[in-house]
């Protein structure tokens, strides 16, 4: 038997799914954040040269990894050519600090021509452009970054005050280091 899906816009809608406006970001906060996804090479001006002893790469001794993987390091964070790289859980790792009941809008850019899915946990994604175009705006919870390219989003951040992750949601990647911390701080919520 043959079942039609339903049309996008016959779905319910969430009440924290409506539209995040221009407005809205600006009377919030307005925050803008250039983050970036990488596999890079050992020897990249992106990284801190030499980079610090540590797990940072696959060792070339290493039998059990692909050949390509060998001196490649799986790195997030700013975006901006003067900052350097570095994997999660590392000295140089930076955490990115969000104010409870902020609204920020972030771009997630690709340094490689793998398509790294982002995820962020506890947020839901409402995408405004892709590789800096404008597109029709639609939520999202796992999001493609284009190769090479850019993903462009906004976020409430409600819900949750602590400590979680973003990363790349090939398990692979974020298991090699390609994940962050966002770090939530405020007065947490007491809904009755």
């Amino acid at each position: 038997m043959s079942t039609a899906l339903p049309l996008a816009a016959n779905l319910p809608v969430y009440a924290d799914h409506r539209p995040i406006t221009d407005a809205e970001l600006a009377s919030n906060g307005g925050k803008q954040r250039n983050l970036v996804l990488a596999i890079l090479s050992t020897e990249s001006s992106r990284l801190p040269q030499p980079i610090p002893e540590s797990d940072w790469s696959v060792p070339a001794d290493d039998t059990t990894a692909p050949p390509f993987l060998v001196g490649q390091v799986f790195v997030s964070g700013d975006a901006s050519l003067s900052s350097k790289l570095a994997p999660f859980q590392s000295s140089l790792t930076t955490t990115q600090t969000v104010a409870l009941d902020a609204v920020e809008e972030w771009t997630i850019n690709s340094l490689n021509v793998y398509p790294h899915p982002f995820h962020i946990h506890f947020n839901d994604n409402y995408v405004v452009k892709v590789n800096g175009e404008a597109v029709t705006p639609f939520w999202a919870d796992t999001l493609p970054v284009p190769p090479n390219g850019s993903i462009t989003f906004r976020m409430r951040f409600t819900d949750y005050t602590g400590k979680y992750v973003w990363h790349c949601h090939a398990l692979d990647h974020e298991d090699l280091g390609m994940m962050q911390l966002v770090n939530v701080i405020g007065t947490q919520k007491v809904i009755l």
